[in-house]
């Protein structure tokens, strides 16, 4: 069974320093964030931010889409 990803903030992942909090994180589930795209790395990877912290973010795997910066969206992945 698919567990649904557990809502985190772009800060709570961003914090998360120490491999014990990354392998916690990654054995709970996927998780889903929200941010402003800031910027668009390359076509595989894009930054996204809230409340002053940044992650980067693989877009790889997802349908082909047209980032626009500025914009608000949605992320469910695994650490």
């Amino acid at each position: 069974m698919i567990k649904h990803g557990v809502p985190k903030s772009v800060r709570e992942i961003a914090n998360q320093s120490t491999v014990s909090q990354r392998e916690k994180v990654a054995e709970s589930s996927s998780v889903r964030t929200v941010g402003r795209l800031k910027s668009i790395e390359s076509v595989e990877t894009v930054v996204i931010e809230d409340n002053g912290c940044e992650l980067e973010v693989d877009v790889s795997l997802s349908s082909p889409c047209q980032f626009k910066p500025g914009s608000v969206y949605q992320f469910i992945g695994e650490v």
